[in-house]
């Protein structure tokens, strides 16, 4: 373990200066401030208003947490694919040790981000409905989660094919404990209908690990006044799965050294064109960019079927968990999935544009001829016609959230529309020059998109809460349209000489 200090010394301080930190810190903070006043109009009784602030602040809490695990471990897969894992098991350097300095540097980015909560926290406990034993059990839960989270992704992104494994797979597996902490109930609930039921005894445990849920703990809080049971079952699943995955990641740490670089298993561009040559793809198009983005990268008419059954599959769980008061977690859980699956296909230019410059394409596509927004409008095309089950199950989402809370449709219209209007600045954040000028460049877009957003909510706040829309999607709409007629041409051609 000498080692360790002499890693820690030499890399501690790159960690400590990380930009993506400071990002997101930011955007805990404007994120907040611009999205918590829009949830006062459903504290209808007095001293609710922090209750309810807090559980929405617990679930945008849970979505940074899951992105910081993410970030946090971004280097893991490539310190596989690069041999660093040979030279490193050159210097004699354990898989304990380097395991403990993974550790530390985790939990020192964490809580250097994390600590920006502290002020927040106490302010929403001013308004009222909060307890400080409260707040102490949900930080404990939030810590005991971040360790699994960030272990978990650890270790399923060793070896892994990209960054975007490590991005998803805190995600994933809060998902499916919660599901498995809920799924008893469901079948508890279902089995009557075809004539079956449990015995009590299976009932009452089952209904004891559903209270257990963090999404159903969540929704307990915010209008039930309480954080459910003991969190020491969920404390004990999350540092039990957080301990499994620190002892898998050490133990195949060093399993795959000796070659440089290392053995990997296939990225997903190489299974996608081996796919390719064994499957025929349809004809292309006239529109041969529309084509390339809806057949070729994104899987054409099965992707398309396969959503859409997802998608039905989801609006019906969606309906029955809105339907029944403990399962409301489960139906804030679905569409917080399906916001990011929507957001996911508007961004399918940017990801062609991805995959065209790690196949090194991008300049040979320029020359068929296309401008860069004529490529960007063409992807954008094929975008459309693969949201086709998107935009269905949002109509259908937006319409029963009306019958529950005309501001709940409201709030899912707004995001949906957002999210449409928003290609082109998808788009740009691709192209971002990595120079004094594009840095500081995108950093006053990014200022203005925070300030469309604020003039939003303030319009909320000082006339209406149904008056956001009606200020802010024109004035995004108005946004986007100046990013693609200034900054897309350019920024893409510079990205294009970037890469000749």
């Amino acid at each position: 373990m000498h080692r360790v200090p002499k890693i820690l010394k030499s890399t501690i301080s790159r960690e400590a200066t990380r930009f993506d930190f400071m990002i997101i810190r930011c955007a805990i903070v404007l994120t907040s401030f611009l999205i918590l006043p829009l949830f006062l109009p459903l504290a209808t009784q007095p001293f609710t208003a922090g209750r309810i602030l807090l559980a929405v602040f617990l679930v945008l809490s849970l979505v940074f947490l899951t992105l910081l695990g993410g970030r946090l471990i971004r280097d893991v897969p490539n310190e596989s694919a690069t041999g660093m894992l040979s030279l490193l098991a050159l210097t004699g350097t354990s898989a304990g040790e380097w395991t403990l300095v993974k550790l530390v540097h985790q939990w020192s980015g964490f809580l250097s981000v994390w600590i920006v909560r502290i002020p927040i926290l106490i302010l929403l406990f001013t308004f009222g409905g909060v307890r400080w034993p409260d707040l102490v059990t949900i930080e404990l839960l939030f810590i005991a989660l971040f360790a699994m989270v960030s272990t978990w992704s650890m270790s399923q992104s060793l070896f892994a094919d990209g960054q975007k494994t490590a991005g998803l797979a805190g995600l994933n597996i809060i998902t499916a404990i919660d599901m498995l902490l809920v799924g008893p109930r469901l079948v508890n609930l279902f089995l009557p209908l075809i004539g079956f039921s449990f015995p009590t005894s299976v009932s009452n445990v089952a209904d004891y690990l559903s209270e257990h849920s963090l999404f159903m703990r969540i929704k307990s809080f915010g209008f039930g006044g309480g954080f459910g049971p003991s969190i020491w079952l969920n404390v004990c699943i999350y540092l039990g799965v957080a301990v499994w995955s620190l002892l898998s990641y050490s133990q195949r740490l060093f399993t795959r050294i000796g070659e440089t670089p290392e053995s990997r298993p296939a990225t997903r561009e190489e299974k996608k064109a081996e796919k390719a040559e064994q499957t025929k793809l349809p004809r292309c198009w006239d529109d041969a960019l529309a084509w390339q983005s809806y057949a070729f990268y994104s899987g054409g008419d099965s992707s398309l079927l396969g959503r859409s059954v997802l998608y039905g599959l989801a609006f019906v769980c969606v309906l029955v968990s809105m339907s029944i008061s403990w399962l409301q977690g489960l139906a804030v859980l679905i569409l917080l999935v399906s916001i990011a699956s929507f957001i996911n296909v508007m961004n399918v230019p940017s990801q062609c544009l991805d995959k065209e410059v790690k196949a090194q394409t991008l300049q040979a596509l320029t020359l068929t001829p296309h401008t860069g927004t004529e490529i960007y409008q063409g992807w954008h095309r094929g975008a459309i016609k693969l949201m086709i089950p998107d935009v269905t199950y949002a109509i259908a989402v937006i319409f029963s959230l009306y019958f529950v809370h005309h501001y709940l449709a409201l709030a899912a219209f707004t995001l949906c529309a957002a999210a449409m209007m928003s290609g082109p600045f998808l788009m740009v954040s691709h192209l971002v020059p990595m120079t004094k000028k594009g840095i500081g460049t995108s950093l006053v877009v990014v200022s203005l998109l925070l300030t469309i957003l604020s003039l939003g909510a303030a319009a909320s706040i000082q006339f209406h809460p149904a008056a956001f829309p009606f200020v802010a999607l024109p004035i995004l709409w108005v946004f986007n349209k100046f990013l693609f007629h200034v900054y897309l041409e350019k920024w893409f051609t510079t990205k294009v000489d970037s890469d000749a």
